[in-house]
């Protein structure tokens, strides 16, 4: 999991530095890798170290936060895209 998180920052910041456009495409296959590595690495993690007892409602929480997440960072893609200018997603 570290080595999945330590990807996705160097991503980011390849990302981040992005001079052209296949960089920002190269950094963005990376950062996609990393996050797809942590959302696998990352429940199951939470489902091994919680107690039995907590076990369902950790995950639940880990699942719920993902979604409403996602939900909330959608429209907010969406309306820069509206905008024509350099900071649309």
């Amino acid at each position: 999991m570290a080595i999945a998180a330590a990807w996705t920052i160097c991503a980011a910041i390849i990302q981040a530095a992005a001079q052209n456009t296949g960089m920002f495409v190269a950094a963005r296959m990376l950062l996609g890798m990393g996050m797809g590595a942590s959302s696998i690495a990352g429940p199951i993690y939470l489902a091994e170290t919680l107690p039995q007892r907590w076990r369902a409602w950790g995950l639940g929480i880990f699942y719920t936060f993902y979604y409403v997440g996602r939900s909330t960072a959608l429209p907010c893609c969406q309306n820069s895209n509206a905008k024509h200018t350099q900071v649309a997603f």
